[in-house]
């Protein structure tokens, strides 16, 4: 951890960085009256209080907007610097939904709601699709991704992209979370700590609430390790819940996006919009069967109550006051009615092969399908005729990518050796949940991920604590293939039960 620290605070120096373009909303601003205000009411505010503000004419798209711009201006700009790319077109979307409402038309509960995107998510806009590389900074996506088409008919709006670990942090051995040569280094929203990778700046954007809430994806712990330093909730689905349409992948034997939201509660109104079939990602049909649940039926205050929990115990942690944290977590699911029992670490080999081939075959098909000339090999090949400017982390894992080749044999061990990740993780937490009759197990930020990442099983993560220096902690729920609604109404009993959430103070980019 303190290695990751060192990075993010003495980042390389490197020419190239793309300045967030404000120039547009040069007008924008709100009275310090109602900026303090907004900041007391938006700060607990949730997706069904701000619907509620905007149906009794106390608050309306356009204001809103309005003051996650400000904010992003005061804070973000040579500050936490989370967000790549505002869309230039966030005000005529405001105001049309504003409209829409004063009329009866509200199309979700997400009808008016702004909403930052991880650039590696494609939208059909003027706004561009990076994977914060160099040699992606004009590219643009052809048309919507399938989450993005879903936020639009809900009326949401997309109020820009947020940074991210470079190529979703499988570029460098040797990386820094939260850093892109396009973006720079996002900050932590709550202090000097490691920012998580690779959602970093939809991790850190919604934790400073430049958004009511933001979209992240993962492949390996890139939603959860974000979503538990910046003191959120997420969900890395089970694979299919999620379309994977139209988004930068790594690979698609894993991939997902998700919420990241500051309580439970936002993150079932916006998985409720994103979620479902689509056919232009066949892994969809597989989560068919949960794919119109309404994810709001399980907001459950009491649905710890009578169940058996398995959490991850050790001998020691590796940093003061994670074993309080983890013990008050045990004791708030005891008194919310579970039943707790003390597991031993899932032991679960891993081999991270299968991510090369899938990196290499995916990106070139992603940029094929935009029209893009760009490969893979040509974007390492123009990284390296300028590494300390366009990959100061130098780019190891890219160029292993490229080395693997895209045949037929490659392919059949690609095949292969996932499946054994698949048999290690699938077969590790079912034993560990058959074992002792249990409903879900329970592990510390990302340190379960071997057992859900390679499964595709789910996995939710929610605020815990705390440590002694501010450092927020975060606790993952995970089980079975398509369980995600009977995880989602566990985390939101948990976190009823515990109220641990405390929103972060600002700090402005001349107090660094």
């Amino acid at each position: 951890m303190s290695t990751q620290i060192e990075r993010q605070y003495n980042t390389p120096a490197y020419v190239g960085k793309r300045p967030l373009n404000i120039s547009l909303f040069a007008d924008v601003t709100l009275f310090d009256e109602r900026r303090i205000e907004l900041d007391e009411v938006l700060a607990y505010a949730t997706i069904p209080d701000i619907q509620r503000m905007f149906a009794e004419g106390t608050l309306s798209s356009v204001e809103l907007v309005t003051y996650y711009i400000d904010r992003i201006r005061r804070y973000d700009i040579d500050g936490y610097n989370s967000v790549l790319e505002l869309n230039p077109d966030v005000f005529e979307i405001a105001n049309s939904r504003d409209r829409e409402r004063s009329v009866g038309q509200v199309h979700s509960t997400m009808h008016g709601i702004p909403i930052l995107l991880k650039d590696n998510i494609g939208t059909g806009d003027k706004m561009h699709n990076t994977a914060g590389s160099k040699a992606m900074e004009t590219s643009h996506c052809d048309r919507d991704s399938h989450i993005a088409a879903c936020l639009r008919e809900a009326g949401a709006i997309i109020l820009g992209k947020t940074n991210l670990s470079q190529w979703a942090n499988f570029m460098s051995f040797d990386s820094a979370n939260g850093f892109s040569v396009l973006g720079g280094q996002t900050h932590n929203a709550y202090g000097r700590f490691d920012v998580g990778g690779s959602s970093s700046g939809s991790g850190a954007a919604a934790g400073m609430n430049f958004a009511t809430v933001t979209i992240g994806t993962e492949t390996s712990g890139s939603l959860v390790s974000p979503a538990s330093q910046n003191s959120l909730c997420t969900i890395k689905a089970s694979l299919g819940l999620i379309s994977r349409d139209r988004i930068i992948p790594i690979t698609e034997l894993h991939d997902t996006a998700g919420p990241m939201t500051r309580n439970m509660t936002d993150l079932v109104h916006l998985l409720n919009v994103i979620r479902g079939v689509d056919d232009k990602d066949p892994q969809t049909h597989k989560a068919a069967a949960i794919g119109n649940v309404d994810f709001v039926d399980y907001l459950q205050a009491d649905a710890l109550q009578g169940k058996r929990i398995g959490v991850v115990k050790r001998d020691a942690l590796p940093t003061e006051g994670m074993d309080a944290i983890l013990e008050k977590a045990i004791e708030t699911m005891r008194e919310a009615g579970a039943e707790v029992i003390e597991i031993e670490p899932l032991h679960i080999d891993f081999n991270f092969l299968t991510f090369f081939f899938g990196m290499h075959r995916g990106v070139n098909e992603y940029l094929a399908a935009i029209g893009s000339d760009l490969t893979l090999a040509s974007i390492a090949a123009f990284n390296d005729e300028d590494l300390p400017n366009r990959a100061p982390f130098q780019q190891g894992l890219l160029e292993l990518c490229v080395k693997t080749p895209l045949d037929p044999a490659t392919e059949g061990a690609y095949q292969a050796i996932h499946q054994q990740n698949y048999d290690n993780a699938a077969n590790g937490t079912r034993n560990a949940l058959s074992k002792d009759n249990l409903d879900a197990l329970v592990d510390i930020n990302t340190w379960g991920t071997y057992g859900y990442a390679p499964s595709g099983f789910p996995a939710v993560c929610v605020q815990a604590g705390y440590l002694p220096d501010g450092e927020p902690m975060g606790i993952t729920f995970w089980g079975d293939y398509l369980q995600d609604a009977n995880l989602i109404a566990m985390a939101y009993a948990f976190e009823q039960a515990s109220k641990v959430w405390q929103p972060p103070t600002p700090i402005l980019p001349s107090e660094r």
